[in-house]
């Protein structure tokens, strides 16, 4: 299950386990709420660029599941909320499971935008990294010249 924030405001995930009587009949069932911050504090280590972060999506909802920014985790945005009307061709295309990097201009920032964005094996979720074609590639461009 997808990280959340309970009514407390701490990021946890949800576990349950059937439980069976030694015939076979389910008798219950068993839950736990583990802590899951560490994903979210991931994400604020991580350091794109400047000051870009990645952040993980869930494919089939769209929702962003673990951000540098707990109010998008508080709110449930999606990845079109917070990416940007702009980077909607390419969140679809991520949230189909696809591999890939595009150069795109954001006309909300008035800005050149690089992006990258790869499923991550065997979960429901794509990791999507946003963040300033000068932050990707202003070290090359200064060799360049």
């Amino acid at each position: 299950m997808d990280p959340h924030l309970n009514m407390f405001g701490a990021l946890v995930t949800n576990y349950a386990v059937p439980v069976f009587a030694p015939d076979g009949k389910k008798i219950g069932v068993l839950s736990s709420a583990i802590d899951a911050s560490d994903l979210a504090v991931s994400m604020q280590n991580i350091v794109i660029g400047k000051s870009s972060h990645p952040m993980i999506v869930n494919k089939t909802s769209g929702v962003v599941v673990a951000h540098s920014d707990f109010e998008i985790l508080n709110e449930e945005k999606s990845i079109k909320d917070v990416a940007g009307e702009d980077f909607v061709n390419a969140a679809q295309d991520a949230l189909n499971g696809a591999s890939n990097s595009i150069i795109y201009y954001d006309k909300t920032n008035k800005m050149k935008m690089a992006a990258a964005y790869c499923p991550i094996e065997n979960t429901d979720w794509v990791v999507v990294l946003i963040a300033p074609y000068s932050d990707f590639f202003g070290g090359i461009s200064d060799y360049s010249a």
